[in-house]
Parts: C-alpha cells; structure tokens; sequence
C-alpha cells in the first residue's frame, strides 16, 4: 500500500513537473513572440526615420536650389481657358502652391488639407494654386478643387528661371515684391511637421498683415 502511494504521489509530482515546464514554456514562447513584434516595430521606426532623414536632406538640397530663385512671367491659364501672365495676379508675399499631375493622389490630399490651414494663417487671396500637366475639365469637375477654382491656374512650361519646376513633391513658396523665392516648403511622406515650421515661420513674418 505504502509502495503504491509513493508511486502515485511520484506520478503527481511528475505531472506538476510536466505542467509546470510546459507553463514555462508557453511564457517563453509569448515573451518571444512580444520580443519580436518589439523588433519588428523598431525596426519600422528605423525605417521611418531613415526615410525622413533622406527625404530632409533632399528637401534642403531643393531649398538652397530655389534660394532667390526668381518666379517667371509665364503664360498661364484659369479654369475658364483665359490667358493670364503669372506676375499680374501676383502681389508682396504671394504664395503659391505648385503641383503637378505626377504627384501620388495621397500626397495631393495632404497638401490640400494644409491649404486650410495656410489659408487661416495668410488668407486665401494671398494663395495662388498652380497646376501642371491637368487637363482643365478634371481640375473644374473633381470635388477636391472646388474650395479652390478661383485661385487655380494651369501652366505648361517652366515655372522658375533656374529651379524649373521644384521637386517632384507638391511644394509651396512664399515670394517676396520682386518675384524672389522667400522660403518654401516641399511635401514630405511620413510626416508633416516641416510644414508646421512652414506655417510658423509665415506668422513670424506677418505674412498676413504685410498683404492686407
């Protein structure tokens, strides 16, 4: 009896054993499986933040480019088809927002969002919308344009004397009373705090009071 009792108290012990490896087990394949969604995410951050630097250094690269740089008197045209010089509709501290058809739709939508908020800070007669490479039926029929019709041009050809037409992202400039570039602000992709700067920088100006 007592033989069959220290067995059995061996088997119990044994299948304690077992549950509490198999225990141990589980919790270490859940820390590794947590260990490598860590990885995994900072790894992404990484990632991001290495696209955010080279997106910054470009960015610089394109803002020495265009440093007094000067805006052509191109021929331009308003949704209604009438031709336009670009210098007769511009004034001190005009701004202008370039993009062209070439450009990702996301990064269309973001940048047209900052419009709203550039807007609140200059006014919108001091914003001018410049397009490249619409066709004009699409800027006066697609809803996102339509807050903007007045305002918006298209062009074909060269918008500044030596940068042409910027980078390949949406960008905007602020220019001052001889066509002269003053400061831009190109899109980035991961996000949006150089236009935050952007827009600072146009409060520390007074854009807003200077045009009025």
């Amino acid at each position: 009896m007592l033989k069959k009792i220290i067995i059995i108290g061996g088997l119990v012990a044994l299948v304690v054993t077992l549950a509490i490896l198999i225990d141990e087990r589980n919790s270490s394949e859940k820390d590794k499986l947590s260990l490598e969604g860590e990885v995994l995410s900072l790894n992404n951050e990484i990632t991001n933040l290495e696209s955010q630097v080279a997106d910054g250094v470009l960015i610089q690269f394109y803002n020495w480019k265009l440093n007094n740089d000067k805006v052509i008197n191109a021929t331009i045209k308003d949704l209604a088809s009438k031709q336009k010089s670009l210098h007769s509709i511009l004034g001190k501290n005009s701004i202008i927002f370039y993009f062209n058809n070439t450009m990702c739709s996301d990064c269309l939508n973001k940048e047209l969002e900052n419009l709203k908020t550039l807007e609140a800070v200059v006014g919108r007669d001091n914003i001018i919308l410049i397009a490249e490479g619409f066709k004009t039926k699409y800027l006066q029929t697609h809803d996102k344009y339509k807050l903007w019709q007045e305002r918006l041009y298209t062009l074909k050809g060269d918008l500044f004397s030596v940068s042409h037409n910027l980078s390949n992202t949406p960008s905007i400039v602020l220019l001052n009373e001889d066509m002269q570039v003053k400061t831009a602000y190109h899109a980035m992709k991961n996000t949006n705090l150089n236009f935050e700067f952007f827009v600072e920088f146009l409060k520390s100006e007074k854009v807003k009071k200077e045009t009025q």
